[in-house]
């Protein structure tokens, strides 16, 4: 018997509710301190498999979202942009970074010249 995770989604009201139509657990927070909190405890829980940021709140905690990430290996969390605050581009760059290390090629970078 497989064991199925659950997806979760963490930020702002307008964030996290498109994604409640489709099943996903979301978890409304305000700040980066709130997200962190969050995030620590639902990671532990070990019942979600891809954890959903929003990328302004995530920004001030970037480095303890990448060591979560390397601490527990079944779950992905990933920063997406929110619907309020515009896009920061993490999100781009930050997958950008995961499929150049997986793949060792640069599928997002610009093209210079002409």
């Amino acid at each position: 018997m497989s064991e199925y995770k659950k997806i979760a989604v963490i930020g702002n009201p307008d964030t996290v509710l498109p994604f409640r139509s489709i099943g996903a657990e979301s978890f409304e927070v305000e700040t980066a301190a709130e997200l962190a909190e969050i995030l620590q405890k639902i990671v532990e829980q070990g019942t979600f498999g891809i954890i959903f940021v929003e990328e302004t709140l995530a920004e001030p905690v970037l480095d303890f979202v990448s060591s979560l990430n390397d601490q527990y290996r079944g779950v992905a969390i990933t920063p997406i942009p929110g619907t309020t605050t515009g896009d920061k581009s993490i999100a781009l760059q930050r997958l950008g970074a995961q499929v150049t290390r997986a793949i060792g090629i640069d599928i997002f970078a610009q093209k210079g010249g002409n």
